[in-house]
């Protein structure tokens, strides 16, 4: 508690940097490698959910394995005693936009740990078809799902998920997506593709999962087996986690 870490800001970090005679071209190189200093040497406010980020980072990493239990605690500085600190399950409301292989795959599978909404999609008897196949609702456009969703997975074909995406954005509906999650599963397009998002209010993430699904039934047993990428905004970072976390596959934060 009260650590030195947790007080931590990454603008003097990368000022101490500099004066201890780090150059700044080293520092861009590491920016243009992937490694946001920015977010590594912020510090933070909530201990716990802290702990339970590096928690999941740690277990859920492909290098360690699945037969070691990962556990975190929290040292109280002045007296020394370890509390633990337990993870907490969080279940969301998600729906689809498109739905096709991927979109009613998806759900199925995600509707065994969280609440699958509906589907919207090009034609309403497609929704219909993947509401039958998945026990949920068909709605006849995408923001009257977003209204009862936590998460929005847009999840048509590549070329089309900035065009449905701008569409959802530029409803006149503007509280709707407040606070939502707006994902797409595309492995070929990065979560800043879902551009305007924070001007809504919602933050973008690309959940891509690392499996060929050949069909809208893929069974459940064989998606368990996939690897999910995960990236996008920090703000909300640890509920699009949760959302593969529970399923209890694997994956990585890029």
């Amino acid at each position: 508690s009260n650590c030195g870490a947790q007080h931590m800001n990454s603008n003097d970090m990368i000022c101490h940097m500099l004066n201890a005679g780090i150059s700044q071209d080293h520092i861009d190189m590491m920016h243009y490698c992937g490694i946001d200093f920015e977010t590594w040497l912020q510090g933070f406010d909530d201990g716990e959910e802290s702990v339970r980020a590096t928690v999941r980072t740690i277990a859920h990493h492909p290098l360690i394995p699945e037969t070691i239990t990962v556990r975190g605690f929290i040292i109280y500085s002045t007296t020394g005693k370890l509390t633990p600190v337990e993870e907490q399950r969080v279940i969301m409301r998600i729906g689809f936009v498109g739905a096709g292989k991927v979109g009613c795959s998806l759900g199925r599978y995600f509707a065994q740990e969280h609440e699958l909404i509906g589907y919207a999609s090009k034609t309403y008897a497609s929704a219909e078809e993947a509401a039958q196949l998945t026990g949920s609702q068909a709605f006849k456009s995408p923001i009257n799902l977003a209204a009862k969703c936590d998460a929005l997975f847009i999840t048509t074909p590549d070329g089309q998920i900035v065009p449905t995406w701008e569409t959802i954005r530029d409803s006149d509906d503007n509280e709707i997506l407040n606070g939502m999650l707006i994902c797409h599963c595309s492995g070929a397009l990065p979560s800043s593709e879902l551009n305007g998002c924070g001007d809504k209010g919602a933050y973008a993430y690309s959940i891509h999962p690392l499996f060929a699904i050949p069909s809208k039934c893929t069974s459940t047993d064989e998606l368990q087996k996939a690897f999910f990428a995960i990236e996008g905004d920090n703000g909300k970072l640890n509920e699009a986690i949760s959302i593969v976390e529970a399923m209890g596959n694997p994956y990585q934060i890029i």
